[in-house]
């Protein structure tokens, strides 16, 4: 028999939520607009994650 173990994603979707709240502040603000693509990859991971995914 297979065992499946469950995965605990709180943590990856409290860091999801939070770089997607700077990411959409960055994207606001249009001083920070050019260092958007900097955020992307930790939002992008962490959704990925938290999706279990990864």
């Amino acid at each position: 028999m297979e065992q499946q173990v469950q995965v605990n994603t709180k943590k990856h979707w409290a860091l999801f939520f939070f770089w997607l709240i700077v990411i959409s502040i960055m994207l606001y603000l249009p001083s920070t607009r050019p260092w958007f693509w900097l955020v992307l990859p930790f939002v992008t991971t962490e959704f990925a994650k938290a999706m279990d995914i990864m």
